[in-house]
């Protein structure tokens, strides 16, 4: 009977020992799958913020082009009256010699005296225009850089927690926003307009190839 007894309760004592070990597993596997729960919500909610982010960024960065493409065509417009101001003055100055109030000889200083007053507001005007496309095209870079960093990070955070692919996905966007960041602000690749460039240094090479010195 003590041997049976002693057979019962050493029985007792591993099937106990088994319940505490099950229990133990249990347990971790709880706090593992709380800690797995809790870091998919921190995930889901970076990537709605980033997502957020993202989309301000883009809104604002549309809106400033927009101010920046109206200042842009007001300047033209304001070109294209100077022009046509010019365009009447010669006719005025034309129609003063022609009915003998002035002489051929004033009448060419006139057009002449008009012509440089007019290049002066075109060079005026186009400088603005260069100086409002330049800074427009630094927003731009800025807004491509911050959207392909929060892209590079959403990538990250969605390759996770494949540790490998994470690496490749942040060397690609690090690639990528190093690109943005080398591309030259367009400058000169179009030429000088109207007398765009008044003096002083220049950017060059924005078109891909050197420029003819």
């Amino acid at each position: 009977d003590r041997e049976k007894l002693a057979e019962q309760i050493q029985k007792a004592k591993a099937d106990l020992a088994n319940a505490e070990a099950d229990a133990e597993i249990a347990a971790i596997k709880r706090v593992q799958d709380e800690e797995e729960d809790s870091y998919k919500k921190r995930m889901k909610n970076a990537q709605r913020w980033m997502d957020v982010a993202s989309d301000a960024i883009g809104a604002i960065g549309n809106l400033m082009s927009t101010l920046y493409e109206r200042d842009i065509d007001n300047i033209e417009k304001e070109q294209e009256a100077n022009e046509e101001a010019y365009n009447a003055d010669v006719e005025r100055i034309e129609a003063l010699a022609e009915s003998g109030a002035i002489s051929e000889e004033e009448a060419e200083v006139r057009k002449r005296a008009a012509e440089a007053e007019t290049s002066r507001k075109n060079e005026e005007l186009e400088k603005k225009k260069v100086q409002l496309q330049q800074k427009q095209a630094k927003w731009q870079k800025g807004v491509d850089i911050a959207q392909a960093g929060i892209a590079t990070a959403l990538a990250i955070t969605r390759a996770l927690p494949n540790l490998v692919l994470a690496a490749i996905v942040g060397a690609m966007g690090a690639v990528q926003i190093a690109t943005i960041a080398a591309t030259p602000i367009p400058a000169y690749k179009e030429g000088t307009k109207n007398g765009g460039h008044i003096g002083g240094l220049a950017i060059v090479g924005d078109g891909g190839k050197h420029e003819v010195v």
